[in-house]
């Protein structure tokens, strides 16, 4: 395995139970992540991903970048439940529809500038729905 994917590994495995780290915690995960994880490219999407599966996914493109929009989320949700994103919150952002709806990701030196689609009008009048198209940018400050 090459190193990346060696350090890679490690930062997965030693996270541990998700719902209880600390914003520290989320917010290390994600800097280690985005500093392991290349820029998003084009290519086939696995469906092998889980947050915790640092063998599999120590080695495919495709879970790695779920891996960081994984954690990613869950760092921007923690810094909004706290009131230090509220850009977040205000635009009913989750963990899950950043991990599910984020594409075209770049990173631009501690930045990761990246495009979500919102659904408006949804649940509420389907026939109505809108989809828009935002960008957000995120500075892991590294």
């Amino acid at each position: 395995m090459n190193s990346n994917g060696d350090k890679f590994k490690e930062v997965v495995k030693n996270i541990g139970p998700v719902d209880g780290l600390s914003t520290k915690k989320l917010i290390e995960v994600s800097r280690n992540l985005f500093r392991l994880v290349p820029a998003e490219e084009q290519g086939s999407a696995c469906n092998k991903f889980y947050h915790h599966d640092y063998e599999h996914s120590s080695t495919c493109k495709s879970c790695q970048r779920m891996m960081l929009l994984y954690y990613l989320g869950r760092c921007m949700e923690k810094l909004a439940d706290e009131d230090k994103l509220p850009q977040f919150k205000e635009a009913g952002l989750s963990h899950t529809r950043i991990r599910d709806r984020t594409y075209g990701y770049i990173k631009i030196g501690s930045q990761l500038i990246f495009s979500i689609d919102r659904h408006l009008n949804a649940w509420k009048n389907e026939a109505r729905m809108q989809i828009i198209i935002q960008t957000w940018v995120f500075d892991l400050q590294i």
